[in-house]
């Protein structure tokens, strides 16, 4: 609570509020228990973000996403996907070491919109099996080209994203994204 009352403030007190777009590439996996043989999964993210500039060396960036995450792997010796859907809320701090390149650190919200698994071309509703929630840290990097802003970040889940851990042990999300935003 007092984190969020020091933002709020600050936001306040901004220089400047830039409001934007941005959409990439996921590399999903799942990382934990017995996970030797999951392969990642290419997906998409896509959403909006607002950049708040406390000075010319901080920015405080909330984005609202929907990421396509998951993994591949075998089940009993069968091809199976498991697709996550889910609505992320990072809440970015940018730490600017040059005037268009930052550093971007924060944690991520995320909650789960939809989880089916495939095998032989058969889609079960997976989503009973799932926590709702997920916590995660994201390390980013970003450079900006006058409205447009290219970044990288890495997304480690630090929940178990099984709803019972006896079923199928502890695994979190882990995600690499790559893509491009555009400033209004």
């Amino acid at each position: 609570m007092i984190v969020a009352m020091l933002l709020s403030s600050s936001a306040l007190l901004a220089q400047s509020w830039d409001f934007g777009l941005k959409g990439g590439l996921n590399l999903a996996t799942i990382v934990g228990d017995e996970t030797s043989d999951v392969d990642s999964r290419t997906s998409f993210y896509l959403g909006g973000f607002a950049e708040i500039k406390m000075s010319d060396k901080f920015a405080f960036q909330p984005e609202f996403l929907y990421s396509s995450q998951g993994a591949k792997g075998k089940d009993e010796g069968t091809d199976m996907t498991l697709k996550l859907d889910y609505l992320t809320i990072p809440l970015m701090a940018k730490y600017y070491v040059g005037q268009k390149f930052s550093l971007d650190f924060g944690p991520q919200l995320a909650f789960l919109l939809k989880a089916d698994a495939e095998t032989m071309g058969v889609t079960v509703d997976f989503k009973d099996f799932m926590k709702s929630f997920d916590f995660g840290v994201n390390l980013g990097l970003g450079y900006e080209l006058d409205k447009f802003v290219i970044n990288g970040r890495y997304n480690i889940g630090l929940s178990n994203i099984w709803d019972n851990e006896d079923d199928f042990g502890k695994n979190q999300n882990s995600v690499i994204q790559i893509g491009i935003g555009y400033k209004f």
